[in-house]
């Protein structure tokens, strides 16, 4: 099992490759912070991100 976070500013990125555990994971954090889930990452830091069934891709980098 692997389990990946992100940290930057006020956000946190969690991304596991076991659905369950996630959410597990989302559950307990819960309890001790105020968080939100917000769904599949779609931009972070001016950069789009896409999925598919082989991993997650940078789509492009927007620049503002």
């Amino acid at each position: 099992m692997v389990t990946i976070f992100l940290f930057y500013v006020d956000d946190i990125i969690i991304t596991k490759n076991d659905e369950h555990e996630q959410q597990r994971l989302s559950q307990c954090l819960t309890k001790k912070f105020e968080i939100k889930t917000l769904g599949k990452l779609k931009y972070i830091m001016g950069i789009e991100v896409a999925y598919s069934k082989k991993g997650i891709y940078i789509l492009k980098e927007i620049y503002y």
